[in-house]
């Protein structure tokens, strides 16, 4: 299959609000920080993957607005997780693989060339909008809790973020006893703490 060096994607030249600096253009299908001498050189060390969806954490404004203590060299595509199928085989991975990526600019189709060091395997039992979400916040609280034992109890700040509602379910299958901080000025503190504790 003949590698596709062009996709559509949303580049910004420059940090800002994304509603002015981004712009949907021609561009590169190597993933961000990846040298373009790289497809003449080696072009079998990439893998071609068919983009399924991305999500759009705050992170992804964070980096597009430069507020973001990781960056992408400029001017860049946006986007840092997503899920694709595999459409070239190499290194490992098999066509019609689906894999998960993250921090490679993944608001681009219909294509995105990879290293396979990027690329982890994922499920195709899982809807990808929701495995596209998986490989950060979820990471995050499994590894935060990995030499937490059952029985043991936790505390935790900031507990109706993303990574803080991941942490609260993986104790509750771990048996990890937690107590989950939220700011108390807002308006909503009652729903969100009986949403909290629905989750374990």
């Amino acid at each position: 299959m003949p590698i596709k060096q062009k996709c559509k994607a949303l580049v910004y030249g420059q940090h800002g609000n994304p509603s002015q600096v981004l712009q949907l253009t021609q561009h590169s299908s190597l993933a961000n920080g990846i040298d373009e001498s790289l497809l003449q050189s080696s072009p079998g060390s990439l893998i071609q993957v068919k983009m399924l969806t991305a999500n759009i954490n705050p992170s992804d404004i964070n980096q597009i607005e430069g507020i973001c203590p990781s960056r992408y060299n400029l001017p860049a595509v946006a986007g840092n997780e997503g899920v694709g199928e595999v459409m070239s085989s190499s290194n490992g991975f098999n066509i019609g693989d689906r894999v998960g990526f993250y921090g490679q600019g993944v608001w681009r189709e219909p294509e995105i060339l990879v290293p396979p060091e990027m690329l982890c395997k994922m499920s195709s039992k899982i809807d990808p909008s929701i495995s596209c979400n998986i490989l950060v916040n979820p990471l995050t609280a499994y590894l935060m809790l990995k030499e937490v034992k059952e029985g043991d109890l936790i505390i935790q700040n900031g507990a109706n973020s993303s990574v803080g509602m991941a942490l609260i379910q993986i104790a509750k299958k771990k048996s990890i006893k937690t107590i989950n901080v939220i700011r108390g000025e807002r308006s909503d503190f009652q729903e969100l703490k009986e949403e909290l504790e629905k989750l374990g």
